[in-house]
């Protein structure tokens, strides 16, 4: 009886290891011009409460994963005004983001380059089911 104990013991803590963890959802999207509709390469995409950040590739598409909770997501460019969206991550995320040009020089030498969150949709928050591997 004791070894049926330990051997149950056992297997729900080797069989259970991520139980109680944050579940991780990938936040998405692509990055354009709003001025040309152009796809923005190397934008900075940076997750600012956790610190983690990617950059855009030549499509303007990025991919972030991150764990479920609320989020900050700020996205930078030279030559652009910078993009700041808060939203609370329980689903994958979809944002498409238009970067706004700077117009005029001395504009980018102010602090503060930031620009209303109009200009980030989020296109959709889905629920995804997981299945385990079969073995």
């Amino acid at each position: 009886m004791r070894a049926f104990f330990i051997s149950l013991l056992f297997c729900s803590v080797i069989c259970h290891p991520f139980q109680g963890q944050a579940q991780r959802f990938t936040v998405s999207g692509t990055i354009i011009n709003k001025s040309t509709g152009d796809a923005n390469k190397h934008a900075a995409i940076v997750e600012t409460i956790s610190k983690t950040g990617t950059i855009s590739n030549e499509n303007g598409y990025f991919r972030l994963m991150l764990k479920s909770g609320n989020k900050i997501i700020e996205i930078s460019s030279p030559g652009f005004y910078k993009v700041t969206s808060e939203f609370e991550l329980s689903a994958d995320t979809t944002l498409h983001v238009e970067l706004v040009p700077l117009s005029e020089p001395a504009i980018s030498n102010q602090r503060d380059t930031s620009i209303p969150p109009d200009s980030v949709t989020i296109a959709g928050m889905k629920k995804i089911t997981r299945k385990k591997a079969a073995r």
